[in-house]
């Protein structure tokens, strides 16, 4: 998880195409908290910085 988050640290399409790589990788239960985490990640990174 903290990888994803440094690999989200940089420029949107990059960000977009590292959400998609990361999730291909998980197990299904994993990545159900994923995308359960996403939102709240995305306000962490793109609205306070």
């Amino acid at each position: 998880m903290l990888r994803f988050l440094g690999e989200a640290l940089t420029p949107k399409e990059e960000t977009e195409e590292a959400i998609v790589k990361t999730a291909i990788k998980m197990k299904p239960r994993d990545l159900a908290t994923f995308i359960e985490a996403l939102p709240s990640w995305a306000e962490i990174l793109f609205y306070n910085f």
